[in-house]
């Protein structure tokens, strides 16, 4: 059942930080031991995505009038006090990739200390050896802490060269796992054309691709500019291809999982919705246009997205006129049971995460090491994954399943190798399938990704990074 969401006052409790004054017991682990950091300076540097603008309107990756934000500041002035340093947060908000890359060969030694940026950027310094293996500072920054840190499947596209070279700080709100795509319903038009509340759907086992067509077809109302469904060509056929078993890279064989049927199955089907309901369906390469102004019933969405700018949208979302949102997967495809489904997650890992690194460039490892574990620490207001989760069913999501189902997801999914080219393989994909057919279109581009595995290192990145966690 839908819950009215209010506005909920959070109480905010006193920040209590441990001293590292000789406390080693620490039970909430948040004691990093005694340092002194002699006077030193720690540099993080933050894009434009994670630091503030011309108006120092962000902090941190929030707003800088929020609790959270105030929080981090009153942090960063405790660790200062005791570790005997200075910590400096500097925003390169145009090109930080031009100008942290030129430090770093120039060997600009402690010019930058800890970045915070977009993970595309970070997976361009570490495919370039840039930026410090994570096993060398792994005794203070636990990346194996899923809360913490981010969960084994999303940690993959922060591991290059079969190295890994960061983290996400998963316990800050807002920063969910950059799982693509989700299927956003504007309830209020879903249920006006008859349907019931879409959870109802999930939850009694009957969301399948017949009720998804139904629903987009008769959420349509060409007379009122009501579409039934917004998404770009290339997202629909390549989440039909994966919402029917098939995988970019399938372990069992060394070679790409679209060699399958379940590829070719899949993609045949996406092409023929995208054909015989093109009336009912609005393509505009993901820019949510109709979705965002209220005239679509369903959209394809990153999960990150959810949380933010749908959230926010009063065509979508609106507490005070009872209206809201849900969370869908896209829909499974034939090809895979029951059994299957839990390892099949219906979408992929992308690159749009905030992500953690220490560049080879940093002062001193260890001393960069304490301060992100210092300062990215949960928040005391959600020390644990269950108040985390509490905190997006109370504030952003309509239904409790909501924020579940999108963690369920990015655990089950693939990094899907964005920097390393492989969204031109699916757009390439896309164009041809919808022009000469699912089979044609897989068979033109098989040999290319099977080359990309092996050439471009993303085979012996999976090998790799598989011994982190063995």
């Amino acid at each position: 059942m839908k819950r009215i969401v209010s506005v909920v006052l959070l109480v905010v409790m006193l920040f209590a930080f441990a001293a590292c004054g000789g406390n080693e017991e620490n039970p909430s682990g948040t004691s990093t031991g005694d340092y002194d950091f002699d006077g030193a300076t720690i540099t993080i540097y933050c894009d434009e995505n994670t630091g503030s603008g011309d108006d120092n309107e962000n902090f941190l990756s929030y707003a800088s009038s929020s609790v959270e934000a105030e929080t981090l500041q009153e942090r960063i002035a405790q660790m200062e006090e005791d570790y005997n340093c200075t910590i400096e947060v500097t925003t390169v908000a145009t090109d930080i990739e031009k100008q942290v890359s030129s430090l770093i060969a120039s060997n600009s030694k402690g010019s930058v200390d800890i970045i915070f940026a977009r993970s595309y950027y970070l997976r361009k310094w570490g495919n370039a050896d840039y930026l410090v293996d994570v096993n060398e500072y792994s005794d203070i920054v636990d990346y194996t802490d899923s809360f913490r840190w981010g969960t084994k499947n999303t940690l993959e596209l922060l591991t290059c060269n079969g190295k890994m070279i960061g983290v996400t700080p998963a316990c800050f709100v807002d920063q969910l796992p950059p799982f693509y795509y989700v299927i956003v319903s504007n309830d209020k038009l879903v249920m006006d054309a008859g349907f019931l509340d879409p959870n109802v759907y999930l939850e009694e086992g009957t969301w399948n691709r017949d009720t998804f067509i139904q629903m987009i077809d008769e959420c349509t109302d060409a007379s009122r500019g009501i579409y039934g469904l917004d998404t770009g060509v290339e997202t629909f056929l390549t989440l039909s291809m994966l919402s029917n078993g098939a995988k970019i890279y399938d372990e069992t064989t060394g070679r790409t999982g679209f060699r399958g049927t379940a590829a070719v199955n899949g993609l045949s089907w996406g092409v023929d919705v995208l054909n015989n309901h093109s009336a009912s369906i609005y393509l505009n390469d993901d820019f949510h246009e109709m979705l965002y102004a209220g005239n679509a019933a369903l959209g394809t969405c990153d999960a990150v997205e959810t949380s933010k700018t749908v959230a926010k949208n009063t065509s979508i979302s609106d507490s005070t006129n009872n209206t809201g949102f849900s969370i869908l997967n896209f829909p499974y495809g034939p090809d895979v049971s029951e059994e299957d489904e839990a390892n099949v997650a219906c979408g992929y890992i992308s690159t749009t995460l905030n992500a953690l690194c220490i560049p080879i460039i940093a002062s001193d490892v260890e001393m960069s090491a304490v301060v992100m574990e210092t300062l990215f620490r949960p928040l005391d207001i959600y020390p644990d994954f269950e108040s985390l989760k509490a905190y997006y069913k109370n504030s952003i999501y309509w239904d409790d399943n909501d924020v579940e189902l999108i963690y369920s997801l990015a655990e089950k999914a693939e990094y899907n190798y964005w920097v390393e080219g492989f969204s031109n393989v699916l757009d390439t994909i896309a164009n041809n399938a919808m022009t000469n057919g699912a089979n044609a279109a897989l068979e033109s581009v098989v040999n290319t990704i099977d080359n990309m595995l092996t050439q471009n290192g993303i085979i012996e990145n999976k090998e790799g990074f598989a011994t982190y966690w063995e």
